[in-house]
């Protein structure tokens, strides 16, 4: 057993100041943190503000051209898991595009008997009358289809550039008035971004040896 000690009285009052001074340390600490907690309940952060979303893609875009003679009208529509069944009639093109693709009317005058129009997406406007102007077809998968020998067919319009309508789907010629043409085409992506068509950048071009007509999509 330990052996038994005494205090004296000089002893138990330094004791006393010395627990006092600690209170007194411990009191101050707790009122700081109580001052902490106060303030940042009175402060709460700021959560960061959301990120403003893009516009989302329309289903369906429409492009017009009108002028002395010729007048047209595009219809671009957006399918997912195209049917048959969805179309009136049978419309070109839905066996290569089962997932997603863009259905698209265009419905037309003004094209003279025995003559046909050429009709393009480019990434520059005609000057003039020159369609030579506009430069080359839209063609963000730079697909080489300048090469004679390997010209674009309409039965493979895979490997054809992006904006080279009628050669994916045929040239426009004189219809009985009411008629239309109709395909489904999945190169023609109704978005803005670089294989998008509706971006600012984009003219839609109709040409024949006699006349040209083009619009900004």
């Amino acid at each position: 057993m330990g052996q038994p000690f005494s205090l004296s009285r000089a002893q138990c009052s330094k004791l006393s100041t010395h627990s006092a001074r600690l209170m007194s340390i411990r009191f101050w600490i707790t009122l700081v943190l109580l001052s902490v907690i106060v303030l940042t309940s009175a402060h709460p952060q700021k959560s960061p503000k959301p990120t403003p979303r893009r516009p989302p893609y329309p289903k369906i875009a429409k492009a017009t051209i009108s002028t002395p003679g010729f007048h047209a009208a595009l219809t671009f529509q957006l399918r997912i898991n195209p049917k048959a069944s969805d179309d009136i009639a049978p419309i070109p093109g839905l066996e290569n595009h089962p997932k997603r693709s863009t259905r698209v009317f265009v419905q037309y005058t003004g094209v003279p008997d025995g003559q046909n129009f050429t009709y393009h997406i480019h990434n520059k406007a005609i000057k003039g009358k020159d369609c030579k102007s506009a430069g080359q077809h839209w063609n963000p998968t730079h697909s080489s289809m300048d090469d004679p020998k390997r010209p674009c067919d309409h039965k493979n319009p895979g490997k054809c550039e992006s904006g080279d309508l009628s050669g994916k789907h045929g040239k426009l010629r004189n219809l009985p008035v009411g008629h239309l043409v109709a395909y489904y085409d999945s190169s023609l992506n109704l978005s803005y971004s670089r294989r998008g068509i509706l971006v600012d950048s984009r003219f839609l071009a109709f040409c024949n040896p006699r006349k040209s007509h083009n619009k900004r999509l």
